[in-house]
């Protein structure tokens, strides 16, 4: 019998196609959670069974981070676990049970522990990414400029420089300061993760467990030019911000990262004509003049 009492935080931001599904695969668990948390930001008719103590609150906010924090408000006092779930991951039917048993067999240095992505292709560092410091070979690694590589699925379990924050379990006895984050109230919470699990690396372990597994169901919807521009300017003010409060990474970088892959991308899209990404550039290289402040985002 484990000694861990997980809670899943299931969080969704707007009407999905696969909402029922990905809620009932947290159901179909040979091990299940001690306790469900669904946050939505929508009215929406949610399947849920009476096998696991299960939780819908509904958010007047369309925001990852401030709809966890609502959840956390419901968590059960005995609960020492919790796995932050996003609307677009399918847990595989054991996910669960080699989660918690990887838990019982971690030291007590390890903060968090994320789970494997079946379907998910990292991009391969190319020579534009090394020329502008954008992307590395080597999974789950944060370079200097800010700039981060994700990872594919693996084969054994790999200790990471951060964890992606939709499908993540965190030891809450020591990150309590997740009960008490600071992140704007924005449409894309783009690098949220990537503030708060850096931060957490650098005094504990992290961990991505490879037999704990999932689907990431991929986005279908082509991003709008506006829409286009503003993720690349909130993602460039939001990784500024986030070099700026790490003293380990470079502001230059920042600024070299930033300046040459726009400037290289908004050439290469306009000879192609991907206009999308031109003004993605466009907004990346705009949004790197900007910065949240501290009492904004920690």
């Amino acid at each position: 019998m484990t000694k861990n009492k997980i809670a899943i935080i299931f969080t969704a931001r707007k009407r999905n196609s696969v909402l029922n599904q990905t809620i009932n695969a947290i159901y179909k668990q040979t091990v299940l959670p001690n306790q469900l948390i669904i946050v939505l930001a929508t009215k929406e008719k949610i399947n849920f069974s009476t096998k696991i103590k299960t939780k819908v609150v509904y958010s007047k906010i369309k925001n990852q981070v401030y709809q966890r924090g609502l959840g956390l408000q419901f968590l059960n006092k005995n609960i020492n676990l919790i796995l932050q779930l996003d609307d677009k991951i399918i847990l595989e039917k054991n996910s669960i049970k080699y989660l918690l048993s990887e838990w019982n067999k971690a030291d007590k240095n390890v903060a968090g522990i994320g789970i494997n992505p079946t379907n998910f292709i990292r991009p391969k560092s190319n020579l534009f990414h090394k020329l502008t410091l954008t992307n590395s070979n080597i999974d789950g690694i944060v370079l200097p400029s800010g700039f981060v590589s994700g990872w594919n699925k693996t084969k054994k379990n790999k200790r990471m420089s951060w964890l992606n924050g939709g499908m993540t379990s965190w030891k809450l006895k020591l990150v309590p300061h997740i009960y008490n984050r600071k992140f704007p109230i924005i449409k894309w919470s783009v690098c949220e993760d990537l503030f708060f699990s850096y931060k957490v690396a650098k005094k504990y372990k992290l961990i991505l467990c490879s037999k704990s597994k999932a689907k990431i169901i991929p986005k279908k919807e082509k991003e709008k030019i506006f829409e286009s521009f503003y993720n690349g300017f909130i993602h460039a003010k939001i990784l500024h911000s986030f070099v700026s409060q790490n003293k380990s990474l470079s502001i230059l970088l920042f600024y070299y990262s930033v300046f040459s892959s726009s400037i290289f991308g908004i050439l290469i899209n306009f000879f192609l004509l991907n206009i999308s990404k031109v003004f993605k550039f466009f907004g990346r290289l705009i949004g790197s003049f900007f910065i949240f402040s501290k009492e904004e985002i920690n």
